[in-house]
């Protein structure tokens, strides 16, 4: 559900060249190497079309909606 929200978790560009994703896969970027990398975990959550596009993208992030965290 959280990759799926292109405002808060992940974000294909149209061309499909282009992968938006949170900020906090930038932040933790180091948890994910032994899983082989962010985009090599992403691509076991997504569609088999997003997962070709996960291959190899230019990556950029989101911003992080910090107002998420106020009570």
């Amino acid at each position: 559900t959280f990759l799926a929200n292109p405002g808060k978790g992940m974000r294909i560009n149209a061309d499909g060249k282009r992968v938006y994703l949170s900020s906090i896969f930038n932040w933790f970027e180091k948890d994910f190497e032994s899983r082989g990398g962010v985009l090599k975990f992403l691509q076991l959550y997504v569609s088999s079309a997003n997962r070709k596009v996960l291959e190899n993208p230019r990556v950029s992030y989101l911003d992080y909606n910090w107002k998420l965290n106020e009570f």
